[in-house]
This record gives structure tokens, C-alpha cells and sequence, in this order.
């Protein structure tokens, strides 16, 4: 996992390493601004696979399937592995009344995940004690689909193992401003 984010003062206007000899007006329209960003990088979680539960005597255990002996890891891009993110020739339901044989923790790991957010933002001062910051925000700024885990009951068989939905959001742009005083 891995996340950062910055602030960086723009160096334009009065005062500033660029057009720091600026104009008043000039000075209102390119001065003062600054950016922020922050980035979410995550390799993704590992996958517990079930089935529904067999065992009438295990009331809120987690019943396990039983391995084939066939790799659960499917090969490709996010994009080609939609529809098999988990192999479900790996996996069969175990019989009632027995618990399965695999690992609480199967090694294949759910989608990445990769985010992008950033704002502009500039502080107007209309008196010593009245402000007014105006805000540019872009939320996803890449529009980055960012999908869920897949199904994961081997008795789910039509969507066993594919991926069903997204957990973000499209990329969203917002403005706003707040009045300080």
C-alpha cells in the first residue's frame, strides 16, 4: 500500500519567483493559488473463498470448499480477468457434514486499487479579517475504475469468481468557496 499527498504554493505573482513585479490586477488573477493532490496506490487484499454452509452442527463458522489441485490464480491485465478473476476449476463445494481443505486465505488477491484526487485553490483577502478562498476539486481525477472483489461462494456458479460491480465513483468536479471573518 502505498499513499501520498502534497500542498505546493504556485510561484506566481507579487512577491513570487515568477512575475513577482506583477501588477495589482494581474497579481489578483495568477497570484496566491496553490495545488494539492493526494495518491492511493493499494496491490489489493488476499481472497477468502466459501460455500455455503454444509455442516448443520457449524452455526456461524465460515465453510470452506475443497481444492482440485488446479492454480486458483488466473493470468492477464484487470481488464481481461473480469470475468475469472479466480479459476473456478480450482475449487469444489466439500460434501455436508466435512470441512474443506483450503487455506482461510487463498494467493490470489483482490483488484488493485489506484486513485488520483487534486484541488486548486486561492485566499482572497478583503480585509485584515475577511477572507474568501475559492475551490477547484476533481475526485478521481484519472476516472479510474476501481472493481470489487469477485464472488467468492463456490456455489454461485454462474458468478463465481467474476467480478460483479466497482467500489468508486466516476470522476467528480466540484467548485466551492468558504467566507472567512
Amino acid at each position: 500500500s502505498y499513499s501520498m499527498s502534497m500542498t505546493y504554493a504556485l510561484p506566481f505573482g507579487k512577491g513570487k519567483q515568477f512575475l513577482g513585479n506583477s501588477s495589482k490586477a494581474l497579481d489578483l488573477i495568477i497570484g496566491g493559488w496553490s495545488i494539492q493532490g493526494s495518491q492511493l496506490i493499494h496491490s489489493g487484499t488476499p481472497l477468502q473463498v466459501t460455500q455455503t454452509n454444509a455442516n448443520t452442527g457449524c452455526n456461524g463458522c465460515t465453510q470452506l470448499p475443497n481444492a482440485t489441485g488446479v492454480a486458483a490464480q488466473t493470468d492477464g491485465s484487470v481488464d481481461q480477468r473480469i470475468y475469472e478473476w479466480v479459476n473456478p476449476a480450482a475449487f469444489t463445494a466439500a460434501p455436508a457434514y466435512t470441512f474443506g481443505n483450503v487455506s482461510p486465505r487463498i494467493p490470489v488477491y483482490s483488484p488493485p486499487l489506484f486513485n488520483i484526487d487534486a484541488s486548486m485553490f486561492k485566499t482572497f483577502t478583503f480585509k485584515e479579517r475577511v477572507k474568501f478562498q475559492f475551490r477547484a476539486e476533481a475526485l478521481n481525477l484519472t476516472n479510474t475504475v476501481l472493481f470489487a472483489s469477485p464472488t467468492l461462494n463456490v456455489n454461485s456458479p454462474s458468478t463465481f469468481g467474476v467480478i460483479t460491480s466497482q467500489t468508486n465513483f466516476p470522476r467528480l468536479i466540484q467548485l466551492g468557496g468558504r467566507i472567512t471573518f
